[in-house]
């Protein structure tokens, strides 16, 4: 008879353990995978990208992108906004005589090209005007997209044709983007201190280099219309160049450089300057129907900043002839 076999017994001479202490650098090196391949499609990219570079500190986007760069969702922005809205930079182009890249750079320097932008200082819209602006150019709604970028257009028009004459060039340009955006009473007391410390007022990179000197008392105390945000001004004329650079690299279209004069310059009508009350010279000079824009006499700002621009240069001429007929 077969006897079963006998083995020896076993002793467990250690326990056996499965080492886990690896399991949460798997688990996060496959988040990480997942993530980067969802951060790669171009819809995340370009939501990211508008978060990243939303103006926290700059009311109205007012402050430039560093020099030679332009915030990374702008070829996005290109892509899905500005088809909104080219139809109608070209329209008030049209119009006003301005090219529309220009407008365009405008209203993305200002709002990124959103219709509800809204400043704390109340300028609100996607080209940024405030009350007494709108009023002026006939803006109804502030926030309706067309509305504004025509009252925008029309306003730097506005601005150029009544910039001296012998401005001329990228100078004029220049100056008339600077008081866009912080008035043009600010930009002639600037001319005025350009003059004063010995540079030329026609020149814009001796007026970009006084405009900071608008928010020191010792040098605003000096001036008419006084305190003013200056460096903001020539931050926001860098940043709409390159913006309008960036555009028409953008957009691939063969346009007139902002290194030449941008709007077809017609001479804006005579304005008369009789012996006549103050009243009526300055109505007179509001008469704006020669570029659509009805009169509208405003009163200069108490709070330090400009008023309407269009009253702030009537009061000037006015002021000036006033004093030559004495």
């Amino acid at each position: 008879m077969d006897t079963e076999p006998s083995y020896p017994p076993i002793h467990r001479s250690m326990d056996l353990e499965v080492d886990t202490r690896g399991r949460w650098l798997v688990r996060w090196t496959t988040v990480v995978i997942v993530s980067g391949s969802l951060l790669c499609t171009q819809t995340v990219q370009d939501a990211l990208s508008r978060l990243a570079n939303l103006d926290w500190t700059c009311p109205g986007a007012s402050c430039a992108p560093p020099p030679g760069v332009v915030h990374s969702s702008f070829q996005g922005d290109v892509r899905l906004l500005l088809p909104q809205y080219r139809d109608h930079f070209r329209e008030a182009a049209e119009r006003s005589g301005v090219d529309w890249q220009l407008l365009a750079a405008i209203g993305y320097q200002e709002s990124r090209w959103n219709p509800q932008a809204v400043s704390p200082t109340g300028v609100r819209g996607l080209m940024m005007l405030t009350n007494e602006t709108a009023a002026l150019l006939k803006v109804d709604d502030r926030e309706d997209a067309v509305q504004s970028i025509h009252g925008g257009s029309r306003l730097l028009a506005l601005i150029l044709r009544r910039l001296p004459q012998q401005i001329r060039g990228p100078d004029r340009i220049a100056m008339a983007l600077a008081a866009y955006n912080q008035g043009l009473g600010h930009l002639l007391d600037a001319r005025t201190l350009t003059a004063m410390r010995g540079g030329d007022p026609d020149r814009w990179a001796d007026v970009r280099d006084t405009l900071p000197l608008l928010a020191e008392p010792r040098w605003y105390s000096q001036t008419r219309y006084g305190y003013a945000r200056g460096d903001e001004a020539v931050g926001y004329v860098a940043g709409v160049r390159q913006y309008y650079e960036a555009l028409r690299s953008a957009t691939d279209e063969h346009v007139t450089k902002l290194a030449s004069p941008v709007l077809v310059q017609t001479p804006a009508k005579p304005i008369p300057m009789r012996r006549a009350a103050s009243r009526n010279k300055l109505s007179a000079c509001l008469d704006l129907s020669h570029i659509g824009i009805a009169p509208a006499p405003r009163t200069p700002g108490t709070d330090g900043k400009s008023a309407d621009p269009a009253s702030f240069i009537c009061r000037v001429q006015v002021a000036s002839a006033e004093q030559a007929s004495r």
